[in-house]
């Protein structure tokens, strides 16, 4: 087996360029308390923000998908996300059986969405 990349643009990408990482700690730190969480709670809070609207506190995913996110198996996401209530990062959540979703409230200890950033020119 074989592999060619055809897209010459992916040859010139630096995926561990500084600022880059920087960005990446930045979110990972942010997305939860540091003193009341764990990495995998940091990471579970940061994929709950980046499924959150902007300007809005609640949010809804396909909870394998969450569950993926984070590195967990879907048995374990309910204690997880207890875990991000008992932290103040999210206010509630809830499992949607029939559709196999998982909604939530982003609480007071929650990195907030912000809305894009649009150039002014």
């Amino acid at each position: 087996m074989a592999v060619q990349i055809l897209d010459a643009g992916l040859l010139t990408q630096h995926p561990a360029r500084p600022d880059r990482l920087r960005a990446a700690d930045w979110a990972l730190r942010g997305a939860c308390p540091a003193h009341t969480s764990t990495p995998l709670l940091r990471l579970a809070a940061l994929s709950l923000v980046v499924r959150t609207a902007p300007a809005s506190d609640h949010g809804v995913a396909e909870a394998e998908h969450v569950a993926r996110e984070c590195g967990v198996p879907a048995t374990a996401l309910p204690s997880l996300l207890e875990q991000l209530v008992t932290a103040g990062v999210l206010l509630t959540w809830q499992a949607v059986l029939d559709t196999g979703e998982v909604s939530w409230r982003l609480g007071p200890n929650a990195l907030r969405p912000y809305p894009a950033i649009e150039d002014a020119d």
